[in-house]
């Protein structure tokens, strides 16, 4: 997974229990200015998906979790929740365009 729009894309068409890796590594090494080895644009992008991965969580919409692959890697994973079924939560159902529109 590479940026947001790539995340959004899989959610909105994902099955509940579908887990998308979002981030193979050490996110908190790896989201850091000085310890990290990426770029600071892949950097920049990191941190807007891993944010948005958060808010999403936070909102209901995912469940967060991480796999250790091997020493110091992590597979960081959203695991998509079911989504609300009635006509009050039609709002919710609209969250993540409106979080993503709010990125823009």
């Amino acid at each position: 997974m590479s940026t947001e729009n790539e995340l959004h894309d899989r959610l909105a068409s994902a099955l509940p229990g579908t887990a998308i890796v979002y981030h193979i590594g050490m996110l908190a090494r790896d989201r850091d200015r000085l310890a990290t080895m990426l770029t600071p644009e892949q950097r920049d992008e990191l941190n807007a998906l891993a944010s948005r991965a958060w808010r999403l969580a936070v909102a209901g919409w995912a469940d967060l979790l991480q796999r250790r692959i091997g020493e110091a890697c992590f597979a960081y994973l959203l695991v998509v929740r079911k989504r609300p079924l009635s006509a009050r939560s039609a709002r919710a159902l609209a969250a993540p365009q409106l979080m993503l529109a709010e990125a823009a």
